[in-house]
């Protein structure tokens, strides 16, 4: 999936910094929560999206569960956020049984599927068993489509709302 960025409208923006006369530790504390406010979104549609999810067998068991490893990443710079299915934080990825350690490893093939597994034959199954596949349901690309743009009108309001709000603060 392409990611094309986000447009703000940046002279409206630096005309306003400049008549307040903010540091630069205070833009990014408003740019960080203006990013927050707006991933948080995409997340909450992921997650929706994710119920909705339905295989053959029904729909998935434990959504809530899965719907929290979908992450948000606010760079410390303010200058942008990261929304993905990936936890890179463990080198590993262990699941037991209906309690799982790390769920992004789960909803990586819920999202893009997966090919047919066949076994090489070694021990006592034979060459060539079917292990099945799994069909593809990418709820992820489809929510970031359907609400990128509301988020980017949000991330406008809440940056200019931020700095205000910081704006106030100062002045008191």
């Amino acid at each position: 999936m392409d990611n094309e960025g986000w447009l703000i409208d940046a002279h409206q923006m630096y005309r306003m910094i400049d008549d307040l006369d903010l540091n630069n530790k205070d833009l990014k504390i408003a740019f960080r929560k203006a990013l927050s406010t707006s991933s948080k979104l995409i997340k909450k549609e992921a997650a929706t999206r994710l119920g909705q999810v339905v295989y053959k067998s029904g729909p998935i068991k434990n959504s809530s569960l899965l719907s929290v490893a979908i992450n948000i990443n606010i760079y410390r710079s303010g200058r942008g956020a990261t929304i993905g299915l990936f936890d890179n934080r463990k080198s590993t990825i262990r699941y037991k049984g209906e309690t799982y350690k790390n769920t992004a490893y789960i909803l990586r093939w819920i999202n893009s599927g997966t090919k047919i597994r066949l076994l090489k034959g070694r021990g006592k199954y034979p060459r060539d068993t079917n292990r099945g596949k799994m069909e593809e349901k990418p709820f992820f690309e489809t929510a970031v489509r359907v609400k990128i743009k509301d988020a980017q009108d949000i991330l406008n309001d809440n940056i200019e709302k931020e700095i205000v709000k910081i704006a106030n603060k100062k002045r008191q």
